[in-house]
C-alpha cells in the first residue's frame, strides 16, 4: 500500500512542488486548495486539477479536493474524503497561506474581518488539520506533520510592509505554527508522529509571473526555486529515522546546503524579466522526473 500525503495550498508554488516530489517517491496525494478552475479564486496560474494531473503523470494517485483552510467544514471534509479514498494519511503538509490584504498591507489599514481571515487560514486551519489527521496516524502506528512556516518575523523589520517585507499578520500567524510544532512534539513523540516546521526561504513562485524585477518591494532576482523546500521534504520523508528531526524548525535553503541535497546552481532560480516562470522546465526537476537523482 502506498503512503498518502495531504498537502494544503497545493494548486501552485511550494505546495505543488511538494506534491510533485512526493509523487516521485510513490506517495498518493490528497491535493487541496481553493482553486479548482483557472482564475477560480485568484488571477494567478494553477489549480488543484492541474496539480493532480501532474501527480498522476508521475505514476501516483491524486485526489483533488476543494478546500478553504479557513473554513472548518472544508478542513474536516478534506480529511474525511482522503480517508474514504485512500484509507490512511501518513503525511500532513500545512502549506496554505492567506493571500488577502493582510499579506502586504499596513496593520492599521486592515479591516477586522481580514485579520480574522488571516488567523483562520494561517493558524487555526493547520491546528484543525493536525487534530483531525493525528488520530488516523496514531491508529496506523505513526506519521509526519510538516508545518510550512516563515522566518520573516525573526528578521529585523526596518522597512514598512509592501516595501520589501510582508504585513505583520503573516509572520505573526506563521510564528504560531512554530509554537504548534514545539507544543505537539512531546505529545506526539510517543505516538511515533514526527512534527516539523519548515521555513522555505524566499522562493520564486508563479504568483509574481508577469511582474517586474520587484514584487511588493522584494527583489525577485534573489529568490530561490520552489524545489528547495520540496527537496528538503523529500529528504525528510525518506530518512531512515522518521523521528530524527522531530521538534525542529528547519530552514530549507540552509538544510539543503548542509546536507548537499542540491548544488548552488540548482538552489538559485534568478528571476528573468519578461519570461513566464515554470518550475517544471528547470533542468533540476527534469533530471529528477527522468528518474536520475545522482
Amino acid at each position: 500500500m502506498n503512503k498518502v500525503a495531504l498537502v494544503t495550498g497545493a494548486s501552485r508554488g511550494i505546495g505543488k512542488a511538494i506534491c510533485a516530489h512526493l509523487a516521485l517517491r510513490g506517495y498518493d496525494i490528497i491535493v487541496t486548495s481553493r482553486s479548482v478552475q483557472t482564475r477560480d479564486v485568484t488571477p494567478f496560474p494553477g489549480t488543484i486539477m492541474e496539480t493532480a494531473s501532474l501527480v498522476e503523470s508521475l505514476g501516483a494517485r491524486a485526489l483533488p479536493v476543494k478546500c478553504d483552510v479557513g473554513k472548518p467544514e472544508d478542513v474536516q471534509g478534506a480529511v474525511e474524503k482522503g480517508i474514504e479514498t485512500f484509507g490512511r494519511i501518513d503525511l500532513l503538509v500545512n502549506n496554505a497561506r492567506h493571500e488577502g490584504p493582510s499579506m502586504w498591507g499596513m496593520f492599521v489599514d486592515l479591516e477586522p474581518e481580514e485579520v480574522t481571515a488571516s488567523v483562520h487560514c494561517n493558524l487555526l486551519g493547520p491546528i484543525l488539520f493536525c487534530r483531525l489527521a493525528a488520530p488516523h496516524m496514531i491508529e496506523q502506528g505513526g506519521g509526519m506533520i510538516i508545518n510550512v512556516t516563515s522566518g520573516v518575523l525573526h528578521a529585523a523589520r526596518t522597512v514598512v510592509p509592501g516595501d520589501g517585507i510582508t504585513g505583520l499578520m503573516y509572520p505573526m500567524t506563521k510564528t504560531g505554527l512554530d509554537a504548534l510544532t514545539f507544543g505537539l512534539t512531546p505529545e506526539f513523540r510517543e505516538k511515533n508522529i514526527s512534527v516539523l516546521g519548515l521555513q522555505p526561504g524566499r522562493t520564486l513562485v508563479e504568483r509574481p509571473t508577469g511582474a517586474g524585477p520587484k514584487y511588493f518591494g522584494t527583489n525577485l532576482a534573489t529568490r530561490l526555486t520552489v524545489h528547495v523546500p520540496a527537496t528538503v521534504v523529500d529528504f525528510l520523508v525518506t530518512h531512515p529515522d522518521p523521528m530524527a528531526f522531530t521538534g525542529q524548525i528547519i530552514n530549507a535553503p540552509a538544510f539543503a546546503r548542509e546536507h548537499a541535497l542540491m548544488t548552488p546552481e540548482e538552489i538559485t532560480m534568478p528571476f528573468r524579466e519578461g519570461e513566464i516562470y515554470d518550475p517544471y522546465e528547470e533542468a533540476y526537476w527534469k533530471r529528477l522526473a527522468s528518474g536520475s537523482r545522482s
